[in-house]
C-alpha cells in the first residue's frame, strides 16, 4: 500500500513538472509482469509492427514489438517477411511522420522535393 501511495505522489509530481500523462503513467504501480499470447495474421502483424516499432511509439510497446521481431527471425519460417518487419518507414521506404520523423528514412516531402527538382532540371 505504501508503494502504491508513493507511486501516485511521483506520478503527480511528474505531471506537475511537465511530463506527459502517458509517460508519467509508467511511474504508477500498474506495471506488473504479464504473460501475453498474441494471434494475428501476417497483415495484422505487419500493421502492428509498423506502428509500434516507430520511434514515436512508447518505449514499453516498442521493446515488445522488437522482441516479437526477434522471435519471428529466430524461427526462420518467415524469411519472406523479414525485410518488412519494423516501423512503417521501413515498410514504405519513406517516413510519413513529417516534423516528427526520426531520420531513418526520408520523408515523403523530401522525396517529392528531389523528384520535382530533377523534373525541373530536365
Amino acid at each position: 500500500y505504501i508503494h502504491y501511495l508513493s507511486s501516485i505522489r511521483e506520478y503527480i509530481k511528474a505531471i506537475n513538472n511537465g511530463v506527459k500523462k502517458e509517460k508519467a503513467r509508467n511511474l504508477l504501480c500498474s506495471n506488473i509482469r504479464s504473460n501475453i499470447v498474441v494471434s494475428m495474421d501476417a497483415r495484422s502483424l505487419l500493421n502492428f509492427l509498423a506502428h509500434r516499432c516507430c520511434t514515436r511509439a512508447q518505449q514499453p510497446i516498442r521493446i515488445l514489438a522488437n522482441k516479437m521481431i526477434d522471435c519471428i527471425k529466430q524461427t526462420n519460417e518467415f524469411e519472406f517477411l523479414e525485410e518488412l518487419l519494423g516501423p512503417k518507414c521501413i515498410q514504405n521506404g519513406f517516413c510519413n511522420e513529417g516534423d516528427m520523423c526520426c531520420g531513418r528514412k526520408p520523408t515523403l516531402e523530401e522525396i517529392l522535393d528531389v523528384y520535382n527538382r530533377s523534373k525541373n532540371d530536365n
